[in-house]
């Protein structure tokens, strides 16, 4: 049974190890801070990265576990204390990667975080000033150490052929935070004794065994590629870097990427279904996990390697994937007429990258009739070269919630009606419509 006390400004929460102490985490910390009358934002990033570390200790440290809230000097501190010694390891999936195996998310939201040996176990915290700071996020965050590149694989491998590398980041943030979500929504239903992440433990260790190895052939390829000089050193579009990948084929690996899929083919249609708090991922996220994986799979049943495919035809208005996945629809208040009266020009997009809505001088811009494109995806839009790029842009969002292109200005190449290109300068919003994500594009 969960307890709460105030000894002097700090708040204090006892939690079993088991899926429903994230949630309870994550209100309790939300009423502590509304408590104090802070900034709505500022409870939400709190709430935000208590999540991802109460979510750590219940699917790694698996010990009773005790949350702290503290305001002081207008710092506020949420420390997360468990009975098991291990720190946790920092790994770089970008500045917006909300995997929380990384810490990354706790990072981008907070002014500091660390973890630090205690008796008994550890203490991971974070801090939050209460007010606007312009200094630089802490780059480097205390006592967490990094991970260390595997070696390379030896003995009977698979062949994953021309994987692109900026798509293969993007779903691996997607498909973890896949896992996570589905060991804590089986975590709270099943009895506390149940280890939630026993559970998936087939799926999870077969994910990190493959994407290890692609973690080892790209910083390789890295730095081969930065020893070099000339001309080869010039770096490669965005986008466009592609990497191939020896995987040993070490134990039940086929069987447990079968269980991966699996687990992840479940994580697809609960999301469609709201039962997550994740959104389906794109069908080319979803494309690229179903390749990795069968390739592995059926290179060890005797087949032939094969090359990663284009996946997406330049026709493709992309009806959501999946079998299981079905058009989510957006409130019915949400006035799309409003878009397609604008005389701005300024096109509407759902947070599954199809277009909502668009305003007849954005149509005419690029040689299109409104009607057109209306229901096509974003990325049917982007020059192919560019389209892994879209793709894992708009999958951090996806995941993390935020992203490096909102409420500024960029520059994106779209492809005109008569199959030209044509740059074009874009100022991306998002609003919220019933748990939804709009996106609204004002084009310069």
């Amino acid at each position: 049974m969960s307890t709460t006390h105030r000894p002097d400004d700090l708040s204090h929460l006892r939690l079993p190890p088991h899926g429903s102490s994230v949630g309870a985490a994550r209100r309790f910390v939300t009423a502590a801070l509304e408590a104090l009358g802070l900034d709505d934002d500022l409870v939400d990033d709190a709430a935000l990265a208590t999540s991802e570390l109460v979510t750590n200790s219940v699917l790694h440290a698996r010990t009773p576990l005790d949350v702290h809230v503290q305001l002081s000097d207008g710092v506020v501190r949420v420390c997360v204390d468990d009975d098991d010694a291990s720190l946790p390891v920092l790994r770089d999936y970008g500045s917006t990667a909300t995997t929380g195996r990384g810490l990354a998310v706790v990072s981008e939201l907070a002014a500091e975080v660390g973890a630090e040996p205690r008796p008994g176990g550890k203490r991971v915290w974070f801090t939050l000033r209460t007010a606007p700071d312009t200094a630089p996020a802490t780059p480097v965050l205390p006592g967490l150490p990094t991970v260390a590149h595997g070696r390379a694989p030896a003995g009977r491998t698979a062949v994953v052929i021309d994987l692109p590398v900026a798509l293969w980041e993007a779903a691996r943030r997607h498909e973890e935070a896949a896992l996570r979500e589905m060991a804590l929504f089986h975590g709270e239903r099943l009895p506390e004794a149940f280890d939630a992440w026993e559970w998936f433990n087939a799926a999870m260790t077969a994910h990190t065994q493959v994407d290890r190895a692609v973690e080892h052939q790209v910083h390789e390829q890295r730095r081969a590629a930065a020893e070099l000089t000339g001309p080869r050193a010039r770096p490669a579009l965005p986008g466009i870097e592609t990497v191939t990948v020896p995987v040993p084929l070490e134990d039940d690996l086929p069987d447990r990427l079968a269980q991966l899929l699996r687990t992840l083919e479940e994580a697809e249609w609960r999301a469609a279904a709201g039962q997550l708090l994740i959104r389906p991922a794109l069908r080319e996220v979803v494309a690229l996990r179903d390749w990795r994986c069968e390739q592995v799979i059926a290179q060890a049943q005797g087949a032939p390697p094969r090359a990663w495919p284009d996946v997406l035809a330049d026709d493709d208005v992309a009806r959501p994937h999946g079998r299981h996945v079905r058009e989510a629809v957006l409130a019915p208040e949400w006035d799309a007429d409003g878009v397609r009266r604008a005389a701005a020009p300024v096109v509407a997009v759902d947070d599954h990258d199809r277009v909502l809505a668009v305003s007849a001088p954005a149509a005419a811009r690029f040689g299109w009739e409104p009607a057109e494109l209306e229901g096509r995806r974003v990325v049917s839009l982007v020059p192919a070269r560019l389209r892994d790029a879209h793709v894992a842009a708009f999958t951090r969002h996806q995941v993390a919630g935020r992203g490096a292109v909102l409420e500024r200005d960029f520059v994106l190449p779209v492809l005109r009606g008569d199959g030209g290109e044509a740059p074009c300068r874009v100022h991306l919003e998002a609003t919220k419509v019933s748990g939804r994500t709009v996106f609204l594009a004002w084009l310069r």
